[in-house]
């Protein structure tokens, strides 16, 4: 289906928005991104906010409701599984074809997706030098050595401002 539709060059290319004409239900909240084949927005449904992924139809020769009966099949094979969150609803309109599922704000993806970025950040601020203020909650342990020449840790409450 892919090498189909990339030799297909669309004679318009429409917003996200315009495809919510035909969905009384669904109201448009904002887009979140688009890709080679779909345009993905949220929306607001009257259960709460969904995801509404849109493939437009540039060729209406493309078989999709034979697509729309496998993502039906696939639903309810998936049915049963609590750690999969497949598509609600597929809608198939004269535009276009939609498939709406819930809208998860912080899903697996997203969490994976910024470890990389924390695990980052946490090297950087490992290897960054100390502050040069210092926290005056805590007194300094400064080593002083001793007539015999042992080290013996000293608290000094009145150096914990210096820098």
């Amino acid at each position: 289906m892919g090498n189909q539709l990339l030799g297909i060059a669309p004679s318009q290319i429409l917003s996200v928005e315009h495809y919510f004409s035909d969905l009384s239900d669904f109201e448009f909240d904002c887009s979140l991104g688009s890709t080679q084949f779909f345009q993905v927005a949220r929306a607001k449904y009257r259960e709460g906010l969904c995801v509404v992924k849109v493939f437009a139809i540039q060729d209406p020769s493309l078989p999709l409701k034979t697509y729309q009966d496998q993502l039906t099949e696939i639903k309810n094979r998936l049915a049963g599984a609590s750690n999969v969150l497949p598509f609600h609803l597929s809608i198939l309109t004269d535009k276009a074809s939609l498939l709406i599922r819930q809208f998860v704000k912080d899903n697996l993806y997203d969490r994976i997706r910024q470890a990389d970025q924390m695990f980052s950040i946490g090297v950087l601020s490992a290897v960054d030098p100390q502050p040069k203020s210092r926290d005056h909650s805590f007194p300094d342990m400064d080593f002083v050595r001793h007539q015999r020449g042992n080290l013996t840790p000293e608290t000094d409450i009145f150096s914990a401002g210096r820098t």
